[in-house]
């Protein structure tokens, strides 16, 4: 019996990754993970289900991950936005809460919003230019319109979007470290002792 099983995140989309550890129970996962029906997942040998699980939870773990600024997508040409500090204070918003409920503190992932969180880093594009774009503008009922698309994404655009962002992060909290560092300095120094 030969069974295909990605090797990489390359070969899954957003949709198969987030199936996989949203599923109730292991045959869901293997369901997922050799894209078989039920009946024939439950057929196979209890150590074979377990190889795929492994081999599928290495596959998403494997790979490196891709940055690019627009794919297109089953006719639907994605841009990634990617000036954080243009975002709004909608697109700002909805990504806390769904970044929260994706990752809560203390907690294990729960990857059901992510397709929804990387809709509003993944948007079609309303104009291009060259190697400029434009994204149409956020709107959390537009969504519906476009979220295939983004779930066919495959995970490596996901990670590379996710690396992106947190470097961007990591770089904003020193800056302002290294701010707030100068500014305390500066404060320090023009302090004065009160004469008695």
């Amino acid at each position: 019996m030969k069974l295909y099983i990605p090797v990489s995140i390359d070969q899954i989309s957003l949709e198969r990754f987030v199936t996989f550890y949203t599923s109730m129970d292991d045959v869901e996962r293997v369901m997922v993970a050799i894209n078989k029906s039920r009946e024939y997942c439950e057929g196979l040998p209890a150590a074979t289900m377990q190889t795929v699980i492994d081999l599928f939870g290495t596959a998403c773990n494997t790979g490196k991950e891709n940055h690019g600024s627009i794919i297109e997508i089953n006719g639907v040409k994605l841009g990634f936005h990617p000036n954080i500090n243009g975002l709004t204070f909608k697109e700002w918003a909805d990504l806390d809460q769904l970044a929260k409920s994706v990752w809560p503190t203390g907690k294990e992932p729960d990857y059901t919003n992510l397709p929804q969180l990387m809709a509003i880093l993944f948007r079609p594009v309303a104009e291009q230019v060259g190697t400029f774009y434009n994204l149409e503008p956020y709107d959390s009922e537009r969504v519906p319109k476009y979220i295939d698309a983004v779930k066919c994404l495959t995970m490596d655009r996901i990670q590379g979007a996710l690396l992106f962002f947190s470097s961007l992060n990591a770089e904003l909290v020193n800056n302002s470290l290294d701010y707030l560092d100068r500014l305390i300095v500066t404060e320090v120094t023009t302090v004065t002792r009160p004469q008695d």
